[in-house]
């Protein structure tokens, strides 16, 4: 059949396209290398441009719930054709129609192909933008962008190619086509969720435009100034409406400038980021126009706007300075606005006119702080008025002389770096603050402040933690005066001192210390009172103290001092014998349990307590501290017994501080261990299984008795042993082989042969591999050998038939990366596994493995490769394809031979982009 539009072609040419729609195996061939404007009357009469040609995704066969989304091999001549555009404009209006009329056809029959829409923006990045209006970019370019299955290459051609293009055009028309485009980028749509409340997302994925914010948007503001500005504006002025949180601000977006990792890739935050670089972007191009519009942003109702006012003016004060005077207005010297203006004051306060300066000094000044009852509240005023000039105090002897006399009056100084520094924030969700302690409180003695406290008219736990921690010294020596107001009050007391402690607060602890405990033992004493369960009662107390005492032997340089250690000994000894143990269910998270019951924080104590004595031993030059050891040893002899009696915090915490009581006294855990794996008492033995699978180290005498007596096995069978117990079970079995603690001989008690010979459970053997393979070892050798030993194992019980057992072979691909050389025996295993590579995501590992050995060897890693082309076409990443790619090429005309069997795998699966690569490869000199 001849075909219309075919002047240009030669007879040989016509010949050839006639021939394609009998011998369709030619189709992908002539598509691949054919080029040129001259073909297209042609290609477009013989109905391949045509928009119902572009093919429709469809359910993969082999892969249940999986689409294949295939190539259009015709696309290919438009991309290769597209560089002739440029001398050949009256081509560029019929390229266009068949991309705006393919585009037009798929949203018309509801379905997307992103492959198709790259070879379309590909084309398009390369046409000159007078050709392209708004309508285009709305109709056909906007649709690219809702592909279900893909945006990142349309994304990439559009920001690495297509607008930077336009923005260096510089002209009017291909700024308009580049802020359409910016606004299709950046597009949000909102998803419901669970809790019913709106969702934000970026349209073509949050991360996806996080990490293309920086560099198209400082471009924009560089090129488009004003005109970019306004599109970011009004973007996050839209996110910031749909989510209502621009008065959160603060807590969302604590820092206008920030590293990458600080905040969630959450539009509003992308947005702030964005609009903060495109504003840096027309600074550095031209800062006076830059700062007009910052001026107006100053007025914004947008609390957000304004901070990124604030911020900029701040950083860009030699060019925006005029604009200090509306800046300085006591709107801003609140703590909405603190971190930027704190700073804007800081670093800017000596290029004040001297009548700035004083109104900046006024308005703290006459700054005040009421309670809600509308009382003013002196120290909190102070303390306020103290923050806001320790911004000046160092530019002057006025300023410093405000900046004391605030310090005097609120009996503290304020910490800038608390709301300043990067390294303080926590994304947290912040309660309301207890009310202020009320002025005249903190003038009575402890005595008096007991007595008008017990009136009742203020809550006492309320008001006795603020003043404790503003004057921790007037109060440590009569804490007896408090113990009558009731346990919130004490819990209240126990707190403050317990955070005073934390932040190494400079007080005398020597003496602190002594009344702390002297007031602790008055506390454990008193008995339960009615509670209901939102209030504190006598078990939140005692936990409380315990955590304390706990905290203050965790640390040799900042502990309670030796004088002190016989108190508490006889405190913890008190609470142990008289508190109760925790009701522990088979079915529970039993660690969560003994570390939050009364008895298992003092029980922490107590092991803390004797750490620090043993440390204590050492440090004085006594490297056997078995003297220290019997010292407490009754306790721990007392305790291991109390699972008699129901009580098994002990059971559960002694395995999970192992490793400390191997350094306290191995001798006492190797003799006990019948006793601490305790089988004959189910729920022991449940709790020390489970606290033993925080031990983070294997030990062999341990390893040995838990698998000589069936511990192991045991925790693997049993139904009330977690499954992450049981993982961690599987992974002390994994060390152990590599340690050679275990090993695959059929000596009883080998629970590596047990796992891999007898049991062969996939999600079991799972788990080793990912831990045997991830081993880090010195000795490179040794752990290559082990592996080698066990993957054949490994893949002889992967039954790949089903699910589980593929998965388990594409886990055993990891293994690649310790093969240094392709022999019989590897070869047949890598073939046997790699076909399901990437059953669970292991391609990378064993193409990036293939890479490596092909320098060497490359017909034996293509030959891997093909195998893993039997049930996946992987393209990521692309470093791995290409080295072996070219490494094949330099094997002469057998090597492209097999190069080229391998590509043409991934034509056939519908797969184009590693042709392209081959080609560009080949033509590589």
């Amino acid at each position: 059949m001849r075909c219309l539009g075919l002047s240009e072609l030669s007879v040989k040419e016509q010949d050839l396209l006639g021939r394609l729609e009998n011998e369709p195996e030619l189709k992908t061939l002539f598509f691949r290398k054919v080029k040129g404007v001259k073909w297209f009357d042609a290609l477009e009469s013989s109905g391949y441009l045509n928009a119902g040609s572009i093919p429709k995704p469809f359910k993969s066969q082999q892969d249940e719930g999986f689409f294949v989304i295939p190539a259009w091999v015709t696309g290919e001549y438009l991309v290769k054709t597209a560089p002739e555009l440029k001398e050949r404009n009256d081509y560029i209006p019929r390229f266009l129609e068949v991309i705006s009329g393919a585009t037009a056809y798929a949203k018309e029959k509801n379905f997307s192909n992103y492959r198709v829409w790259d070879q379309f923006a590909r084309v398009v990045s390369q046409i000159p933008s007078r050709f392209i209006n708004e309508k285009f970019i709305e109709d056909t370019v906007d649709y690219w962008f809702d592909d279900r299955f893909n945006k990142d290459w349309v994304l990439e051609q559009t920001t690495e190619k297509w607008l930077p293009n336009l923005l260096e055009e510089k002209t009017n028309h291909a700024s308009c086509i580049a802020l359409k485009l910016l606004g299709v980028l950046y597009k949000i749509r909102t998803e419901k969720r669970d809790v019913g409340q709106d969702f934000l997302l970026f349209r073509v994925g949050n991360w996806e435009i996080n990490r293309i914010a920086g560099k198209i948007a400082s471009a924009s503001g560089r090129h488009l100034g004003a005109r970019a500005a306004s599109v970011f504006h009004s973007k996050l002025d839209e996110a910031l409406e749909a989510m209502g949180n621009d008065a959160w601000s603060g807590i969302w977006q604590p820092f206008m400038e920030e590293p990458e990792e600080t905040y969630p890739f959450v539009p509003t935050n992308v947005l702030v980021k964005s609009y903060r670089e495109c504003l840096e972007g027309w600074f550095e191009q031209c800062p006076e126009e830059a700062c007009d519009y910052v001026d107006k942003m100053v007025e914004n109702r947008l609390q957000t706007i304004q901070r990124l006012a604030i911020y900029f003016i701040a950083k860009r004060f030699s060019a925006c300075g005029e604009h200090t005077e509306k800046l300085i207005d006591k709107r801003f010297f609140s703590e909405d606005y603190l971190r930027e203006f704190w700073s804007f004051i800081n670093r800017n306060y000596p290029h004040f006119e001297q009548g700035h300066k004083d109104k900046v000094l006024e308005i703290i000044k006459n700054g005040k702080n009421f309670d809600p009852e509308g009382n003013l509240g002196e120290v909190r005023t102070a303390y306020r008025q103290a923050m806001w000039f320790s911004a000046v105090k160092d530019h002057g002897e006025k300023e410093a002389r405000l900046y004391r006399e605030a310090v005097a009056t609120a009996g503290t100084e304020p910490n800038p770096s608390e709301f300043l520094s990067l390294g303080e924030v926590k994304f947290e969700w912040i309660g309301p603050e207890p009310e202020p302690p009320v002025d005249e409180l903190s003038l009575l003695s402890p005595k008096d402040l007991a007595r008008r406290l017990s009136l009742g008219d203020i809550p006492p736990a309320g008001a006795i933690k603020p003043l404790i921690k503003t004057s921790p010294l007037r109060y440590y020596s009569d804490l007896a005066e408090f113990k009558t107001l009731g346990f919130p009050c004490l819990h209240a007391i126990v707190g403050a001192y317990n955070e005073l402690w934390e932040k190494r607060a400079s007080l005398p602890w020597k003496d602190v210390w002594s009344c702390l405990i002297e007031f602790f033992s008055e506390i454990v004493r008193l008995p339960e009172s009615e509670k209901t369960s939102f209030t504190v009662g006598r078990r939140e107390i005692i936990s409380a103290i315990g955590g304390f005492l706990e905290s203050g032997a965790q640390s040799d340089d900042h502990s309670f001092y030796l004088a002190h250690q016989e108190g508490v000994e006889s405190l913890i000894d008190y609470v142990l014998k008289q508190e109760k143990g925790g009701e522990f269910e088979k079915t529970q998270d039993k660690i969560f349990t003994a570390i939050n019951t009364p008895r298992g924080v003092f029980i922490q104590a107590l092991i803390n307590l004797t750490l620090q004595s043993c440390r204590l031993s050492h440090r004085d030059g006594n490297d056997d501290h078995s003297e220290v050891w019997e010292r407490y040893r009754h306790y721990y002899d007392a305790e291991l017994k109390k699972a008699e009696a129901g009580e098994f915090e002990f059971s559960t915490l002694v395995t999970v501080y192992l490793s400390n009581f191997l350094y306290m006294s191995s001798e006492w855990v190797l003799s006990n261990l019948d006793k601490i794996f305790d089988q004959t008492n189910h729920m022991k033995w449940l709790c020390a299984m489970e606290g033993y699978s925080r031990v983070r180290t294997v030990y062999q005498e341990v390893y040995r008795h838990l698998s000589e007596n069936g511990d192991l096995l045991k925790a693997l069978d049993d139904e009330n042993i977690p499954d992450q117990v049981k993982s961690r079970v599987i992974e002390h079995i994994a060390l152990a082989y590599i340690h050679d603690f275990d090993n695959l001989n059929d000596d009883d008690g080998n629970m590596i042969k047990t796992l891999v010979v007898d049991r062969r459970i996939c999600w079991e053997l799972e788990i080793l591999v990912h831990v045997v393979t991830n081993f880090q070892e010195t000795d490179g050798d040794k752990t290559r050998n082990k592996i080698y030993e066990l993957c054949p194992l490994l893949a002889d019980a992967a039954d790949f038939s089903t699910a589980e057992g593929r998965a388990l072979a594409s886990s055993l691909c990891r293994w690649s990366v310790f093969v240094d050389r392709l022999d019989d025996e590897r070869m047949e295993l890598l073939l046997k596994i790699a076909p399901y590579a990437d059953e669970s995501y292991n391609t990378r590992d064993i193409l990036e493995s293939l890479a490596r050995l092909s320098e060497k060897q490359p017909f034996k890693a293509n030959e891997i490769w093909l195998k893993i082309l039997e049930r996946s076409s992987p393209t990521y990443p692309e470093k791995p394809i290409r080295q072996i790619l070219t490494r094949l090429k330099t094997e002469g005309p057998e090597g492209k031979r097999a190069a080229e069997k391998t590509v043409d795998r991934y034509i056939k699966r519908g797969v184009t982009s590693v042709s392209k690569l081959w080609i560009e490869i080949s033509n590589e000199s």
